[in-house]
């Protein structure tokens, strides 16, 4: 073999073996915000965009309401309204012939606005026992809130919730205690924690009215 023919052969192996499909376009899909909390009948705008320099197609499918406020070229950004359930957002583009697409997931949430909280019953002899009860009338999502039960600034106990229907709930706490004379200085109260971090929202704090019991 003549050393053209060998070095020609040593340039095709290279490029098989180090870079396969050198020839075909690779390109990237963005989407901001990649996920985001809203409240019922919200909106947020979202942005698409790519890496490829001439994109053939692109854009943002939902069934929610949807407009296009602006675009360019390798971006195109959109306000989203209405939104009533959780859902997901698609942006995809197509370049050469290829399609690439990245979601964003939306979550619908009811921060607690009020949270009640019962002591029964709310006379008590010493030794006996008594209930403490927080309840929170509609939040979602369960599986991101958290009761808090307090006498004074000691926790006496929390709850957590598990995932439920997509839907506004009611939340509920309770606690069995037992009286001793130095509850009737003390007040009790519940906390309510709405953590919508992991969902790319805010924590969100409701505190009940403070309430003691009478001892005897």
């Amino acid at each position: 073999m003549s050393s053209f023919g060998y070095r020609t052969l040593t340039v095709a192996l290279f490029t098989l073996i180090c870079c396969p499909g050198s020839d075909e376009k690779v390109f990237e899909v963005h989407v901001r915000p990649k996920k985001l909390a809203v409240e019922p009948k919200g909106s947020l705008e979202v942005n698409c965009s790519t890496t490829c320099n001439q994109p053939e197609v692109g854009g943002l499918e939902t069934s929610l309401d949807k407009i296009l406020l602006d675009e360019q070229a390798q971006w195109k950004h959109y306000l989203v309204s209405n939104i009533s359930h959780d859902t997901v957002l698609q942006c995809h583009f197509t370049c050469s012939g290829k399609q690439e697409s990245m979601n964003s997931n939306v979550s619908v949430y009811q921060p607690p606005r009020q949270v009640i909280l019962t002591l029964q019953p709310t006379l008590v002899a010493v030794g006996k026992s008594f209930t403490i009860e927080c309840r929170v009338p509609t939040v979602e999502p369960l599986d991101s809130l958290t009761l808090f039960l307090f006498r004074g600034n000691e926790t006496l106990h929390y709850e957590t919730f598990g995932k439920a229907a997509p839907a506004p709930q009611e939340a509920t706490a309770t606690f069995n205690s037992t009286a001793d004379r130095e509850d009737g200085h003390r007040n009790f109260s519940c906390l309510a924690v709405l953590d919508l971090m992991s969902r790319g929202g805010n924590i969100f704090h409701k505190h009940s009215a403070p309430k003691m019991l009478e001892i005897y």
